[in-house]
């Protein structure tokens, strides 16, 4: 049996259009040693672990009051508290800007993270992508042994999301450069 309560928070989500894997604006509400405690306009508030919102320096970037976006994961756990995740939103939202500079044709900025068989990883704002060694330059022989650490544009040569593969080509940026 639905109490009057129950029926204005399901009316209420219906409104919001909130549901499982819907990404949603959120408030910072309270920082702690091992969460921060956002508000996503629910019965209850969502607690993501600090370490979703650390820098490349272990600082925490965000304050009380910040407005983040989070992905709403469950509704209720089973503990009564709402589960989000800022760093699936944040992946989401990678994997569609990605797709996008791909069908544009784009450019992208990576980072170069450690040479594997046949070429190189790169770091886009998190997803990992493959770099061929073939790829890397429009010049027959090319240093590769400073490439590590580097930050440089790429083009997408492919992208699928299903198998969570990125190609990507610096040469297509050199030869379009020249």
């Amino acid at each position: 049996m639905n109490t009057d309560c129950e029926i204005l928070i399901k009316e209420n989500l219906i409104k919001k259009k909130i549901y499982p894997g819907t990404i949603v604006d959120g408030v910072v509400l309270n920082i702690n040693e091992e969460y921060v405690i956002i508000d996503v306009g629910l019965k209850s508030e969502g607690w993501v672990p600090v370490q979703q919102f650390l820098d490349k320096n272990n600082n925490i970037e965000i304050k009380v009051g910040c407005k983040v976006k989070v992905i709403v994961e469950e509704l209720d756990d089973g503990t009564g508290l709402t589960k989000i995740s800022r760093e699936k939103a944040r992946k989401i939202q990678t994997w569609l800007k990605l797709e996008d500079v791909y069908i544009k044709e784009e450019t992208i900025k990576g980072v170069v993270t450690h040479k594997v068989k046949g070429g190189f990883t790169v770091d886009i704002k998190t997803i990992k992508a493959f770099l061929p060694g073939s790829l890397i330059s429009n010049k027959l022989s090319y240093e590769t042994d400073n490439l590590e650490g580097c930050e440089l544009d790429f083009r997408i040569i492919k992208i699928d999301k299903i198998r969570n593969n990125i190609v990507l080509s610096r040469k297509a940026v050199l030869d379009f450069k020249t």
